[in-house]
């Protein structure tokens, strides 16, 4: 969520028996079309988007990689959320996302993850100094974007 510039995390995401998304919030609401261009900037691949309202954007509900099932969804619209970013989506993904009026942006599985890795072995680094981290590039070869 900081990458993309949300301004106050109120809830990180979780496993609690099942995966339960983050909730974050601009101080300032953005324009859809300004955030679908900085998380593409941010994780360098194009993402799939679907603005399903015309208000901008306020809340965010957030669970990177396989976050798309609708009952992941229904919690983030729950607590609010005008807008859901994830790694994955399906067609019952896209037509949730629709019939509730939320916004859907979607990245890679493995591009939307790389920043939970990195802040762990940051944490990490606080502990133990002597760690190294190197961030092995592969290539991208997830078939998500039409």
């Amino acid at each position: 969520m900081r990458v993309i510039g949300v301004d106050q995390i109120m809830k990180h995401s979780i496993y609690d028996h099942r995966e339960i998304p983050g909730i974050g919030e601009f101080s300032e609401p953005v324009d859809f079309k300004v955030l679908v261009q900085k998380m593409s900037t941010e994780l360098g691949e194009p993402i799939r988007n679907w603005q399903n309202h015309n208000k901008l954007v306020k809340r965010v509900g957030v669970l990177k990689g396989a976050g798309h099932s609708s009952n992941q969804m229904k919690v983030a619209l729950e607590d609010g959320c005008d807008t859901y970013i994830t790694g994955e989506a399906t067609l019952y993904t896209i037509q949730y996302a629709q019939f509730v009026g939320m916004n859907l942006l979607v990245g890679s599985h493995t591009f939307t993850e790389i920043y939970g890795v990195e802040s762990l072995t940051k944490k990490l680094m606080e502990i133990h100094d002597d760690i190294e981290i190197i961030q092995l590039r592969e290539e991208h070869f997830e078939l998500n974007h039409g």
